[in-house]
């Protein structure tokens, strides 16, 4: 998904939320939200969202030496999810189809993005993951999923923020885990989970993980490891968690990327208008999609 008017003025308010966390006098924030919009009014309109979003925020660092703004939100994102983890673990587990309604909740995770938001506290969580149980998951994209899941030899799992990961761990718990690749940024950027988040969430625990070593938040195969890309060209079955993971991947050409036949599966709350009218689908609903990857 590239760039449009919509997504200009995000970039512009994300920044100006960001100026409030930097640790700068006032004369130095002023200067520094200069640069950031004469960034955004020279924008390619070719860059997908997520490659602007990485763009503004390594000028963020260079210009305030903070190599990682969202720490602490980080670290209290996911201490707020883990303190859920049992709860919701069990609404999953005692359920008459755990795989399901585990979908459901890292669905639900999704919630828990400082892009789009500022925010969410333990009860807003419980709400979400409450709401997501009383839904359904697409009949196509679930049998489709349970088939995939099943004949795959390597599936590729690719997280999204910080706290829902914690949310990611639980479905993980309901798929074949000799077979799955987590995948995380390769370095942070707003509240993108990194190896450290994985680590905080358990997931390492469970399988093995590696980074896409870049910072944009989704993919950008062209800066990506070769570990990432490895993983991601022998995967029979990627899943993608997140909106940032749907701008820079669903209307990706992956030739060259995958290999034949392999399944993608994209798991998301909708945030914004334009992303909403891409896929047809309404701001803040549960979306489940599943294509091919070639």
């Amino acid at each position: 998904m590239k760039l449009i008017m919509e997504c200009l003025d995000c970039h512009v308010q994300q920044m100006k939320s960001a100026m409030n966390m930097v640790q700068l006098d006032d004369t130095s924030r002023y200067v520094l939200f200069q640069k950031l919009l004469v960034e955004i009014g020279s924008a390619d309109i070719n860059m997908t969202p997520p490659e602007m979003a990485q763009r503004l925020y390594d000028i963020v660092k260079r210009e305030t030496g903070s190599d990682d703004l969202f720490a602490e939100i980080k670290k209290e994102s996911n201490a707020t999810a883990l303190s859920v983890l049992n709860e919701v673990r069990s609404m999953v587990d005692t359920s008459t189809d755990p795989l399901k309604d585990a979908l459901k909740l890292a669905a639900s995770g999704n919630i828990i993005d400082y892009g789009a938001r500022r925010g969410v506290t333990r009860n807003e969580i419980l709400e979400s993951v409450q709401h997501a149980l009383e839904g359904d998951v697409d009949r196509h994209f679930y049998q489709s999923f349970m088939e995939t899941a099943e004949r795959a030899k390597q599936i590729l799992y690719v997280g999204d923020n910080s706290g829902e990961i914690v949310f990611d761990r639980v479905l993980l718990e309901h798929l074949p885990l000799d077979k799955v690749r987590f995948a995380v940024r390769g370095k942070p950027i707003i509240n993108d989970a990194t190896r450290i988040d994985a680590k905080t969430a358990g997931i390492d625990q469970l399988v093995s993980v590696l980074d896409t070593g870049d910072n944009t938040p989704g993919i950008n195969l062209e800066r990506s490891s070769s570990e990432f890309l490895d993983a991601f060209g022998n995967a029979d079955m990627i899943i993608f968690k997140g909106q940032g993971n749907l701008e820079t991947m669903f209307n990706e050409d992956l030739e060259g990327y995958v290999k034949p036949g392999v399944k993608l599966f994209f798991i998301l709350k909708v945030k914004c208008s334009y992303v909403s009218q891409s896929i047809g689908e309404d701001i803040g609903k549960t979306v489940f999609m599943v294509k091919d990857g070639e």
